[in-house]
């Protein structure tokens, strides 16, 4: 049996990436950012238009997750070209994890700056396609 996997962060891993948003970027709790990619490729056999996408040529979608230095902490691959950013993240194991909180992420905690002492949750980064889901 293959054991290749990429593991979901636990909290502590979870508030490294943040520790280290804080530093390179200024973005206090950050522990990710979000986007999609779409990987060209070669029609495939019998797909039809499925794998065609919005700049008219044939593609999979990578959905990522990115800690502050570009490194991936959760891919998912394999979406056809024609799905949007949004489409692909509200069917993902992603977003599946964050309703139902089973990414162990931290709780909210106080910002290292703020005068007002008041706790902030932690959150993802990520283009207009994942505005909707900022409440999850």
């Amino acid at each position: 049996m293959n054991k290749d996997w990429m593991p979901k962060p636990n909290k502590a891993q979870w508030k490294r990436i943040s520790q280290r948003f804080e530093s390179l970027w200024n973005l206090s709790n950050c522990i990710g950012s979000l986007d999609g990619k779409h990987i060209r490729i070669e029609k495939l056999p019998n797909t039809g238009s499925s794998n065609l996408n919005y700049k008219a040529y044939h593609s999979i979608v990578l959905l990522g997750c990115c800690d502050a230095d570009g490194l991936f902490t959760m891919i998912e691959t394999g979406y056809a070209g024609r799905n949007s950013d949004g489409g692909i993240f509200r069917a993902s194991a992603m977003k599946y994890w964050l309703t139902r909180k089973e990414l162990d992420i931290p709780s909210p905690s106080k910002l290292q700056y703020d005068e007002n002492d008041c706790e902030f949750p932690y959150y993802f980064v990520g283009d207009e396609a994942y505005f909707h889901y900022r409440h999850i």
